[in-house]
């Protein structure tokens, strides 16, 4: 069904095994696809996506989201690379969007 965030979270995983995306290219295609996974997954401060938001994130958990996500975040090693760190950031803010007022998922 929501063949959009399907194909962010292929995106991601395509950008982790490739080996030859490396750096700071590495590190914005992730923070560009977990940034999207958040802003899709949220419900809105008023909850007036909610349902569509709690669609595209059990679509998202069924793909394996937590997984992938979860595994873009281990990359990180340095500790003195701020945009490295932002994306992490942006990881755990997808994370938080994906179960944001969600406790039955």
């Amino acid at each position: 069904m929501h063949g959009g965030i399907i194909k962010v979270l292929d995106f991601l995983k395509t950008t982790l095994e490739n080996e030859t995306c490396v750096g700071s290219i590495r590190w914005k295609c992730i923070n560009v696809a977990a940034s999207v996974i958040s802003n899709v997954c949220y419900p809105g401060s008023d909850n007036s996506n909610e349902d569509i938001a709690t669609e595209i994130v059990l679509s998202a958990v069924k793909y394996g989201a937590i997984q992938i996500l979860l595994a873009a975040n281990e990359e990180y090693t340095s500790a003195n690379d701020t945009f490295d760190l932002n994306a992490v950031g942006t990881i755990w803010h997808a994370l938080k969007n994906m179960f944001l007022k969600r406790p039955r998922l």
